[in-house]
Formats: structure tokens, C-alpha cells, sequence
């Protein structure tokens, strides 16, 4: 660079030499700027805290599901072959106990809707609600043997599977339940997901894998070199899917399972022993999570490349995991925990880890901002307080009220639908007890 510089001095006019110091210096800035630019992004990133909701019950939770966003519902597994069903309505801020000691052993629940939900379990068992789980009809599944999981596509397709190779299909809502056999019967298929109402997958013990493109009249075995058993599948369209395991394996594959890779999990060369994964679920091609034994939760935001160690707070077994969304989720498991996800964006030093309430009331920034035409706006009470949540637009028109009455101690968050309003600047702002916060929103559409 010395000689560089010399040469150029003394070819140049004092002008010429100025000028192109002034080009060099912003070249140097422009690297720098992006640079930081880099950096800010990398420090933007989305978190996710877990949370334990505390369930005064003995019940096991073995499995969960949501319909939307707000109503989901759990299996709880008492002694004896019961079971409690519990439900929520406020996105998992309260729980009811909607049915209580049935007399039977469930495992799996699906709902389509808010309304339209069946659960299977030990003795060929099936169960319908059309109420939104308030009362359930027994439907004649035509087995005996135990199914292991459910999965509806709509209000009238649905599959069951279970030990001995044992499928179960309808097409009118469990009214009449037909088998399918996909070869050896002596197969405990263990989780069932299809994506349409003609491709579809089941995994079980010994690395059994089944593909159908017809609605499950025919099964192809799909082959893998190992005979971990597979306890859960998961698809995001016809081609992405994951499955979990047996010591802590993770299958994937991009080309609906004619391939089929092992990831790398950051538990399988742990001390615990016993690293099992019960249950993953993905909520697009790059965001998803499993869980297992001793309270194990995987997390990754790269289609599975990279999985990621999280802590969920419990040692006890995580047997089930569902995110109706990417931001928000549960996990369930033994001796009634329940486990509720946020996810955070965060920057630099206005990160918020919604883990840990602080003793202060907290407005975070709505998510996604911008936004169009829905976003969520979330606040954290250390105590039960009267809070009103109010959007504006710049010139200090009230817009909507999103919330106005007594909420209690914990998260709260509440949609917020722009629909019929302009592009532009939008004010929320929070009062809580003598707490006031306002903050900014952009909506573009």
C-alpha cells in the first residue's frame, strides 16, 4: 500500500491525490458499515424460552394438539387405564379439566377444527367430539389392539395406527372405520402424519417406514440402514419430512422419502443414557423441534441441519410437542408438565427473555412488524392487574381497543387484524396499574 501510495502522489495532481484519499476512506466505511449491518443481524434472532405451566393433577400428558392458536387440548394418562382430558381456550393460559377419569387408556388426539376432535388408545379405542371436547362418542374402530396415533386431514379423513401393524381408515368422520395392512403384521407402527388425503406416512419399532400416494390402499416399505425404532413423523408438504427416534436418531428427507439422511443430534454422544425422542413436529421446512426422555428439547431454524440444545426447565420425559405457529408452542409429558414456547425476536440489548418476569410490567415490540394485516402484541404482568391495551393512529385517534378489564400474573398476547385500515404509523399503547407504555407499529400493504 506504500508504494501504491507513492506512485499515485507523484503522478498525480494535490487535487487528484485528495480526491482519491476522500474514495478510499469511503470504501473502508462502506465495509465497515456493512459489516456492522452483519452484526446487528446476527444479533437479531429468534429465542425461544420455555415456560412451565403449573397443573394441579397425577396425570401423564402423552400427547397435545391445537387447533388454532388459542384452543388446544392434552391427554393426561392416569393409574388404572384412564384418562383426563384437559382443555384450553386462552392459548394455554388456563387449563380445564374438560373430561375427568374416563374409563380409558388414550395416547393420541387430533382435532381438525374447534369443534371436531377424536382420541385412540389401548384396545382399539376411538373416541369423536363434535363440541369442542365437551362430550365424546365411542366410534367401533374393528380392532382389538392397541393404537398408538391419530391424524385427521379434515372433518371426515382420518387414519389410525397401532401395534401389529394394525391401520384403521375412514372417510366419514369415524362413522365407519375400514383396516389397511401394509405387510407384516407383526410391526408396531408407533405415529402416522398424512399431508393430503392421498400421501401420507407411518413409522414404528425396528425402523419400519410406510409410504402410501393412494389414501393408504397401498403401503411401500421405505428402507433405512439402521433399526432404531421410530416413534414420530412429521411433514410439511409432500416432500420435506422428519422422523425421531430411538437414541436420539433424526431422519430427513427432501424427496417425500426416497432418501432418507441421518442429522446430527447434539445429545447422542451424552452421558444420560437412554437419549429417546418421542415426538417432533415442524412448522415449515426450516423451523422445528423435538423432545424426549428426561426432558430433552431440540430446537433448529434450518430445516434440521443444525439442531440445538434447549433448556426446558424438567428432567421428567417430554412425550409430546405441537406448534400451531412458529412463535408459539407446547410440549407435555410426565407427571403433568406442560411446557408453553415463546418465541422472541430480539436486537442487540432490547432482548426479552419471557422465562424470567421480571417485577416490572413489559410492552414488547409486536411481532411481525411490519406487518400485514395481522400481528401479535405481547406483555408480561409480575402481578394480576386492570390493564387496557389501545391502538392509535399519529394523530391520536383511538383505532381499537384490544384488551380492557383484570388479566393475571404471566404472558399475555393479543392479535391485532388491520383489516379496512390504511398503510401506515400506528401507535399501541398499555396501561397497566400506574404503569403507561406506548410504542410504534408499521403496517404496509
Amino acid at each position: 500500500m506504500k508504494h501504491r501510495l507513492t506512485f499515485l502522489f507523484s503522478k498525480t495532481s494535490p487535487r487528484n491525490a485528495l480526491s482519491f484519499l476522500i474514495a478510499l476512506l469511503m470504501k473502508y466505511l462502506q465495509n465497515i458499515v456493512i459489516l456492522l449491518l452483519l452484526f446487528t443481524l446476527a444479533a437479531t434472532a429468534q429465542q425461544t424460552n420455555w415456560i412451565k405451566i403449573n397443573m394441579d393433577t397425577e396425570a401423564s400428558f402423552v400427547s397435545v394438539y391445537f387447533s388454532d392458536g388459542n384452543s388446544g387440548w392434552v391427554i393426561g394418562r392416569l393409574p388404572f387405564h384412564k384418562t383426563s382430558i384437559f382443555k384450553t381456550v386462552d392459548g394455554g393460559e388456563s387449563w380445564l379439566e374438560q373430561q375427568k377419569e374416563l374409563p380409558l387408556a388414550l395416547t393420541s388426539i387430533c382435532f381438525t377444527d374447534s369443534e371436531n376432535g377424536w382420541a385412540v388408545g389401548e384396545s382399539g379405542k376411538i373416541i369423536h367430539t363434535k363440541d369442542g371436547g365437551e362430550s365424546w362418542v365411542l366410534q367401533n374402530s374393528g380392532t382389538r389392539y392397541n393404537l398408538n396415533s391419530v391424524c385427521f386431514i379434515d372433518s371426515k379423513i382420518g387414519w389410525a395406527v397401532g401395534i401389529f401393524g394394525r391401520i384403521v381408515h375412514t372417510m366419514d368422520g369415524g362413522n365407519h372405520w375400514q383396516k389397511q395392512y401394509p405387510g407384516n403384521s407383526i410391526n408396531f407402527l408407533k405415529s402416522v402424519y398424512f399431508v393430503d388425503s392421498q400421501t401420507g406416512w407411518i413409522v414404528g419399532d425396528g425402523g419400519i417406514i410406510f409410504k402410501t400416494a393412494d389414501g393408504g390402499f397401498n403401503w411401500v416399505e421405505q428402507y433405512i440402514p439402521m433399526n432404531n425404532d421410530l416413534n414420530s413423523v412429521c411433514f410439511v408438504d409432500s416432500d420435506h419430512g422428519w422422523i425421531v427416534g430411538q437414541d436420539a436418531i433424526i431422519l430427513s428427507t427432501i424427496d417425500g422419502g426416497l432418501n432418507w439422511n441421518t442429522q446430527n443430534s447434539p445429545i447422542r454422544v451424552s452421558s444420560r443414557g437412554n437419549n429417546d425422542l418421542y415426538s417432533v413436529y415442524f412448522t415449515d421446512i426450516s423451523n422445528g423441534w423435538a423432545v424426549g426422555r428426561d426432558g430433552i428439547i431440540l430446537h433448529n431454524i434450518d430445516g434440521g441441519a443444525k439442531w440445538e440444545l434447549e433448556s426446558s426447565g424438567t428432567t421428567n420425559n417430554l412425550y409430546s410437542i405441537f406448534f400451531p405457529n412458529k412463535n408459539r408452542g407446547w410440549a407435555v409429558g410426565a407427571f403433568g408438565i406442560i411446557l408453553q414456547c415463546e418465541s422472541i425476536i430480539s436486537i442487540g440489548q432490547d432482548k426479552v427473555h419471557l422465562s424470567n418476569l421480571s417485577s416490572t410490567i413489559n410492552l414488547q415490540q409486536n411481532y411481525p412488524n411490519p406487518f400485514n394485516p395481522t400481528t401479535e402484541i405481547s406483555f408480561t404482568l409480575p402481578k394480576a392487574s386492570d390493564i387496557t391495551l389501545k391502538i392509535y393512529d399519529t394523530l391520536g385517534r383511538e383505532v381499537a381497543v384490544l384488551a380492557k378489564g383484570r388479566k393475571n400474573s404471566g404472558i399475555h398476547r393479543i392479535s391485532f387484524i388491520a383489516e379496512g385500515l390504511p398503510s401506515g404509523v400506528y401507535l399501541y399503547k398499555l396501561e397497566a396499574d400506574n404503569f403507561t407504555n406506548v410504542k410504534k407499529m408499521m403496517l404496509m400493504k
